[in-house]
């Protein structure tokens, strides 16, 4: 076990029960292994490799909690492993809300003898029934994952377990951190099945992470999420074409986890994307390339890039608010589109225009909760009608999005026709 001076015990998830009696994590079959990638704030790595990679995970969620592992074998086949059997121990009892509560096993079967033996109540189910305090399975069916997040709120505890790279490679046009089946169910806990796999054949020993490792841990998981978010938006475009005679804004990005997606020579950001809560939000420094996208193939694949990464839910309906022109180029994607006066909480996407104010509460209530926001705009002509005013603090656009990090100014931007980097685009 790799040696330090910070006490595990310390930490707020009290990591030292899930590792207790063990001093190496042997992932050494012939099974490649899938990566996790941390967002939230209560969520901690248990396993990492000394590349960085996170193998084992976990995280509170309202009153329960979760623990995830990067490929379901080193859970189904714990008892062939002696550091395995131990671990999944540690995480059952650290799981059970109540020394009475019955553990559900869904997939994963192999493990019931072992928690049988260790005196555990234990069913085999082919489902989430409810009838239990720990519930284990596999990351490959979403049928159950509105369920099993309330499961979890509500006090219960989850082991899940498997990887993404599979899945990953057979649906390339679907964002991974979106769309994966377990993801649906643990996303909110701020843990993240990504498309990244790991080969450890030559890694018999993985330490333990601390949380003196987390600062290089967290960038490593921030560069995975950036790079994602990125890589949907841009898909299909090789440049943004920002040529036309309306004067651009510029963004200014405060958030960790808002993402420049079109960053100029002279260091100008015109596209940035951020998530808020559980929820997501791209903005534009004009509202022409948006309104007229229809015009312009460049922006046509960007909208519907956009579109499909805000989307929470495949039968969302898109809300249009003075953005009118979108409806069509949307409704021939198929989308279920309505033009709407304002946002009425029937809609799972809401695009509009920055210059209005009015429901800047209701707006963000909405990206928090799981809704995306497709918002475009320019604060240097309402910043030279209120000279007196602080635009980062009382702009309309920035009311709505300030709280993702992302922020209208009144700095003019640059035009110009911009290569797509393969990377997220660095600020100067």
């Amino acid at each position: 076990m790799q040696e330090t001076d910070s006490d595990l015990s310390s930490h707020p998830l009290s990591l030292q029960a899930l590792v207790k009696g063990i001093d190496e994590f042997p992932f050494v079959h012939s099974s490649t292994l899938g990566q996790l990638m941390l967002t939230g704030e209560m969520a901690v790595p248990v396993v990492v490799t000394p590349m960085g990679h996170i193998l084992i995970a976990a995280s509170t969620y309202g009153k329960g909690r979760v623990v995830v592992v990067a490929h379901e074998e080193y859970i189904q086949f714990s008892a062939r492993m002696l550091e395995f059997q131990q671990f999944v121990l540690n995480a059952v009892e650290w799981l059970t809300p109540d020394p009475e509560s019955w553990v559900g096993i869904k997939t994963l079967n192999f493990l019931g003898g072992l928690l049988k033996r260790a005196g555990y109540r234990v069913k085999i189910v082919p489902s989430y029934n409810g009838s239990v305090g720990v519930f284990c399975c596999d990351a490959y069916d979403d049928e159950q994952a509105e369920e099993l997040v309330e499961f979890v709120r509500r006090g219960g505890g989850l082991l899940i377990a498997g990887q993404a790279w599979h899945w990953s490679s057979l649906h390339e046009e679907k964002d991974v951190l979106k769309w994966f089946p377990g993801n649906k169910i643990i996303g909110h806990t701020g843990i993240f099945f990504t498309e990244i796999y790991v080969l450890c054949l030559s890694i018999h020993l993985v330490g333990i992470s601390t949380a003196g490792e987390e600062d290089m841990d967290r960038d490593e998981e921030r560069r995975i999420y950036a790079q994602s978010v990125y890589r949907a938006l841009v898909k299909g475009i090789d440049e943004f074409p920002f040529v036309h005679s309306s004067t651009l804004g510029q963004l200014m990005l405060t958030g960790e986890m808002a993402v420049p997606v079109v960053v100029t020579p002279m260091g100008h950001i015109l596209i940035a994307a951020s998530t808020y809560g559980k929820g997501r939000v791209v903005v534009v420094a004009h509202e022409e390339y948006i309104q007229f996208s229809a015009r312009m193939l460049e922006f046509q694949q960007f909208v519907l890039n956009a579109v499909e990464w805000l989307t929470p839910d495949p039968e969302s309906w898109v809300g249009i608010k003075t953005l009118n022109f979108l409806g069509g180029l949307l409704k021939r994607a198929g989308y279920r589109v309505k033009i709407v006066p304002s946002y009425n909480g029937s809609v799972g996407v809401f695009c509009c225009d920055a210059y209005d104010d009015e429901q800047a509460e209701e707006l963000v209530e909405f990206v928090r909760r799981g809704g995306g926001l497709l918002i475009a705009g320019q604060a240097w002509h309402w910043s030279s009608l209120h000279e007196e005013k602080d635009v980062l603090k009382w702009f309309p656009g920035n009311k709505i999005i300030g709280h993702t990090g992302i922020f209208f100014t009144e700095m003019s931007g640059e035009n110009g026709i911009f290569r797509v980097p393969d990377d997220v685009p660095q600020i100067p």
